[in-house]
């Protein structure tokens, strides 16, 4: 009976802390992957509560009983939970803004037929759209907490993103004021090499 007790706790130990970590990293989402992703696809005008934060540009919101990862489309932030790499210039505005903003309050996910639905990671690809109508994808651009970012194939949004960029860097926002920007340059250039 001992044995079976310390199989139990170790078990569950191990369950809880790979669980943790997936949760942390935006890796899994608790309940069934189709119900979730077809539940939050139908649904154009449902609000969902925004339940974690994982970075600049990755939340997790409730689905009826499940919580999923929604990856915001068209913009990438600095790096804050990479497992591999260490955190990036501005990764912790990104984040905080997205605590500021979002946490605890609920948000309509707006789909993008030129995107997938969900990506490799199995987040959800969507646009954030706040209770006064703001594309906060946008706005977070626009206000220097992130960058515009094209994955294989144009959005819908992809013009207005980019100009959003223009007007964050041409008014030394956020992530391109002086000081951030040459520390966020060279996290970028890095992360170019690496990448080729």
């Amino acid at each position: 009976m001992q044995i079976f007790l310390y199989v139990f706790i170790i078990g569950f130990t191990l369950l809880f802390v790979v669980v943790f970590f997936m949760k942390a990293f935006g890796l899994a989402y608790i309940g069934s992957k189709s119900k979730v992703i077809s539940a939050v696809t139908t649904s154009k005008y449902k609000k969902y509560l925004v339940t974690d934060i994982i970075d600049g540009d990755t939340i997790v919101v409730k689905v009826g009983k499940y919580e999923m990862p929604v990856r915001l489309i068209g913009v990438n932030s600095p790096e804050s939970v990479h497992p591999n790499k260490p955190e990036e210039c501005y990764a912790e505005e990104a984040r905080n803004i997205m605590l500021q903003k979002l946490f605890n309050n609920y948000v309509k996910l707006i789909s993008d037929r030129s995107q997938d639905d969900i990506d490799k990671y199995d987040r959800l690809l969507r646009y954030i759209v706040l209770e006064d109508g703001t594309n906060f994808n946008k706005w977070l651009i626009q206000n220097g907490y992130a960058v515009e970012y094209t994955y294989k194939v144009p959005y819908k949004y992809q013009k207005e993103f980019i100009k959003a960029e223009t007007y964050a860097r041409n008014h030394k926002k956020g992530l391109w004021g002086d000081k951030a920007f040459a520390s966020y340059l060279a996290d970028l250039i890095l992360k170019r090499i690496e990448e080729s």
